[in-house]
């Protein structure tokens, strides 16, 4: 009944019962030639899959590169250079970039020390 009221409604174009979807033309997987394989050596092969290292996964961590104050600076000056010469250059990117050399600096400036002016012409 359920499906004819779908039907009669216009919304599906050919009604099937639900036993004809999950067995379509009374296929059997079970006793096809391809499902002859015993249940163990399907659980062998996954438990093969998920067992195998993963490349991704090393005990060895990479340490990440440790970029100096001034390659950082100049990359920023090369970045500003680059985004200047653009015909759709952006301003605000240039200008970004500028606060960003002016933080940097700073923090160059905050890790000198300031030595006395004996300790200079020693």
């Amino acid at each position: 009944m359920y499906l004819q009221q779908l039907s009669q409604a216009g919304q599906i174009r050919q009604l099937i019962p639900i036993s004809n979807f999950i067995n379509i033309n009374r296929e059997d997987a079970l006793t096809e030639p391809e499902a002859s394989i015993s249940q163990e050596a399907i659980e062998a092969s996954i438990v093969a899959l998920y067992d195998a290292p993963d490349d991704e996964e090393s005990d060895e961590e990479v340490e990440p590169q440790v970029i100096k104050l001034d390659e950082a600076l100049d990359a920023l000056e090369r970045l500003k250079l680059y985004e200047g010469q653009q015909e759709d250059g952006d301003e605000t990117l240039i200008t970004a970039l500028t606060k960003a050399e002016r933080v940097i600096r700073g923090r160059r400036a905050a890790r000198v020390r300031q030595t006395t002016i004996t300790s200079f012409f020693k």
